[in-house]
């Protein structure tokens, strides 16, 4: 069972912006643009993360695991680092792309036998 944080950090800081326009955002068009950017904040974050997951349970995958770094911003992914051969980049690129949510996958691993 994942648990995940992020609706109660979107509750508590979309509680800064209330609705009745009485908000210490001014214009109120900010609070929409603040509200926008933490969803898709968390979106991303929770993209990583069931990535790093997927890597981390995968057997051919989890020695590397500590040599790959990944990114996401707008749902797009960045796969970086080193790894041992061309079927282990393949089969992460794979892991990041079997994610319903990731519209893109830009794979930066170099390959270092």
């Amino acid at each position: 069972m994942r648990l995940s944080l992020y609706p109660l950090l979107l509750l508590i800081l979309f509680s800064a912006c209330n609705t009745n326009h009485e908000s210490t955002c001014s214009p109120v068009g900010l609070c929409e643009e603040f509200k926008n950017t933490v969803r898709r904040s968390a979106e991303d974050w929770d993209i990583t993360a069931q990535i790093r997951n997927e890597i981390l349970n995968n057997d051919l995958l989890s020695e590397s695991a500590p040599n790959i770094e990944v990114n996401t911003d707008r749902r797009i992914v960045t796969l970086s680092g080193s790894v041992s051969s061309p079927k282990i980049a393949r089969a992460l690129v794979k892991v990041a792309k079997s994610i319903p949510e990731v519209k893109r996958v830009k794979n930066r691993l170099q390959i270092v036998p």
